[in-house]
């Protein structure tokens, strides 16, 4: 079971955003967030081989990287709440947010709790999935920064590091695995 909701997370977030997005008026701006609206469907091959390179036995560890996941993810949608305009998808107004944020919100923690057990709990077993996992991860950090360009018509400092970092992330826990 836990299986088929790691699999299927991206489209249950983007189907409850959706469903919420609908509610508050706000489709128009869903679509418009091309990383909600496309780059983030990169998730379902990224979540199906991560799941099978991570070692999901050290509870302890998955529990702790959630709540760290949670915390950065409220920070950072804290912090889009101050720009409405920018983040017209995610804010209704300054302090504000639309309920699809919400969902957003735990997504975004989700995914980085797999990142993050990817990164620090690989079972070592499944180098392949491995290696895949961290392909479809660059490409999800790369692809971001152009969405991020196509959403605000510029590239933004937060989004193009964000991404930079991301794959720098990725390249070296790929050449540590490799080595």
């Amino acid at each position: 079971m836990i299986k088929v909701i790691i699999f299927t997370l991206p489209l249950i977030a983007f189907i409850l955003q959706l469903i919420l997005s609908k509610i508050d008026n706000n489709l128009k701006e869903l679509f418009k967030n091309y990383t909600v609206s496309v780059v983030d469907w990169v998730f379902i091959p990224f979540n199906i081989f991560a799941y099978y390179a991570i070692s999901w036995g050290n509870i302890k560890l998955l529990i702790i990287f959630f709540v760290v996941s949670i915390i950065g993810s409220v920070v950072v949608h804290i912090n889009w709440s101050r720009e409405p305009l920018k983040h017209k998808y995610m804010v209704k107004e300054k302090g504000k947010f639309y309920k699809a944020s919400f969902i957003h919100l735990i997504f975004s923690a989700a995914q980085l709790t797999i990142f993050l057990m990817l990164f620090f709990s690989p079972n070592g077993k499944n180098v392949f999935d491995y290696g895949l996992a961290l392909m479809f991860l660059a490409i999800y950090f790369i692809a971001s920064i152009f969405s991020s360009y196509y959403i605000h018509k510029k590239y933004l400092l937060e989004d193009v590091s964000r991404g930079v970092l991301g794959a720098i992330a990725v390249i070296v826990f790929a050449l540590i695995k490799i080595i």
